[in-house]
């Protein structure tokens, strides 16, 4: 990919097809650390590649550019809960720290 605009152009599609499927998951009761070890499989991360039908995939130069973009993006998405997921059990725990030393 040459053009940074067609990149971002990609990026962008392809985030507003994943993160409503991943946040459907979440919703559902599924960890962002179990979906990031669910996806890292072959099988199951062409199923999301299917679920995202291919969106984005003409901006690219070839399928594989094309799947170690979804794969970054998936990633980072991920990472992104993670760390929001780590940062809320982190704040209940000083707000139930706080609570207990109340008088």
């Amino acid at each position: 990919m040459e053009n940074s605009n067609i990149k971002k152009q990609a990026k962008s599609d392809i985030f507003k097809e994943l993160y409503p499927i991943l946040s459907f998951y979440i919703q559902k009761g599924a960890k962002p650390k179990a979906l990031k070890k669910y996806y890292k499989n072959k099988k199951r991360f062409n199923d999301i590649l299917d679920d995202i039908k291919n969106k984005g995939i003409n901006l690219v130069k070839n399928e594989t550019e094309y799947q170690q973009l979804v794969k970054e993006i998936l990633d980072e998405i991920l990472d992104d809960l993670i760390a929001k997921e780590k940062d809320d059990k982190t704040k209940m725990k000083h707000i139930k720290e706080y609570n207990s030393f109340k008088i």
